[in-house]
């Protein structure tokens, strides 16, 4: 199924129903200390944040189970997740039997880094062989962009050359000097019966003046 979109673009154009979630929780995915399931319990947690009444959330598991489209244990996986990366705190409710939810703000990169070199230098090794993975990508798509054009240019060399059917012909005309000698043996014939013809011609007029 395909969903027909508004078409309107969204950066600079919300003015209402939206989160401000710092660009930093992104290291937080690219390190691998959350998934992007964790994201959007995280966002949809920031989203339930009643800092007006309460200072938490307090969504049931069923609620994010359904606002995010998760099945339960992952919800619950997201949870632990989140909690262990220090961007959620969990914890009991004395109104109610649910479980409260304090968000709290990312830390900024550096000040993650320090906390997980390993995980810092795990992503470096892996941007280095993306990397290098992205320049042999790139070599092999020129190298048979390059032999795809030497194939097609030795294809139109071994190609036969195939002459119009005119040409043929009048080809034979020319080379054909039996062909030439009856042309003109025919056109000389007929210059000379005309000739004769006019003679003729002539010599009853001079009669007929005679006569006169």
């Amino acid at each position: 199924m395909k969903i027909i979109g508004s078409n309107i673009l969204c950066k600079g154009k919300l003015e209402k129903d939206f989160e401000q979630i710092p660009h930093s929780i992104f290291n937080y995915l690219a390190l691998g200390l959350i998934t992007g399931n964790d994201f959007a319990v995280y966002v949809k947690l920031h989203q339930f944040f009643n800092k007006e009444r309460y200072g938490y959330a307090y969504p049931t598991i069923p609620q994010l189970m359904i606002a995010v489209g998760l099945g339960k244990r992952t919800v619950i996986e997201s949870l632990k997740r989140l909690e262990n990366a220090g961007l959620i705190k969990k914890g009991k409710s004395n109104k109610s039997s649910n479980n409260i939810y304090y968000v709290y703000k990312p830390l900024e990169k550096s000040e993650l880094d320090k906390q997980v070199p390993k995980m810092v230098s795990e992503l470096e090794d892996k941007k280095l062989k993306l990397g290098l993975q992205a320049e042999q990508d790139k070599q092999r798509l020129e190298e048979y962009e390059e032999n795809k054009q030497l194939q097609e240019q030795a294809q139109e060399i071994k190609a036969p050359t195939i002459l119009p059917k005119m040409d043929t012909e009048l080809k034979k005309d020319h080379t054909s000097p039996n062909t030439s000698h009856e042309v003109k043996v025919e056109l000389d014939d007929k210059e000379a019966s005309d000739d004769i013809v006019l003679d003729e011609v002539d010599l009853r007029m001079l009669e007929r003046l005679k006569l006169l």
